[in-house]
């Protein structure tokens, strides 16, 4: 704690720290928390692995 009010620019990023990690901790429980999947493993293994046609424009 010494060091917080010895150095004012470490506790600003020791905030700044926190509010990312808070903000990184929402996003994770935003996309990952709750509901049931609709896809059966099958489902998730073959979208993952098959390959991806990109359509591209030629000039």
């Amino acid at each position: 704690m010494k060091l917080f009010h010895e150095q004012p620019l470490a506790r600003k990023i020791a905030i700044v720290t926190a509010i990312k990690l808070a903000g990184l901790l929402a996003i994770w429980w935003i996309f990952f928390s709750g509901g049931e999947s609709t896809l059966t493993p099958e489902q998730v293994s073959s979208a993952v692995l098959r390959t991806q046609t990109h359509n591209t424009t030629t000039p």
